[in-house]
């Protein structure tokens, strides 16, 4: 005669709690990962205008230094996006040189500086 097992039969395999647990921990960090992507697209997006308005600003201040473009205020479209530009002048401690000053924002939003920069011009005696 086979003997027989007077004990209960031990189950192997996860709990429904443990099941829960471990899918409760997989949304969690399915969700912080789907934050962080989406915040690296957005950072993605800000840096390529940001870009685009330097190149923008390299751009107009070169015309403006070859004296192909008097305008010191003015308007680009460049990647896609419409770009406001203003080109300001200023004296330096040196007689006749001069401190050129370039902003770029968006069309849109005067207020929010894409690009700055600054390049340096000599009157020629």
């Amino acid at each position: 005669m086979p003997a027989s097992n007077s004990g209960a039969v031990r189950q192997r395999g996860f709990t429904l709690i443990e099941v829960m647990v471990s899918l409760m921990i997989l949304s969690i960090v399915v969700s912080a990962l789907s934050l962080a992507v989406s915040q690296s697209t957005n950072n993605m997006g800000q840096l390529k205008q940001q870009q685009f308005a330097a190149w923008v600003a390299h751009n107009q201040i070169s015309l403006y230094l070859l004296e192909t473009q008097p305008e010191t205020t003015g308007t680009s479209q460049f990647g896609g996006g419409n770009y406001r530009w203003q080109i300001t002048s200023s004296n330096t401690d040196t007689a006749n040189f001069y401190r050129l000053h370039i902003t770029v924002t968006r069309q849109g939003q005067p207020n929010y500086i894409l690009a700055d920069l600054s390049a340096f011009k000599g009157e020629p005696q």
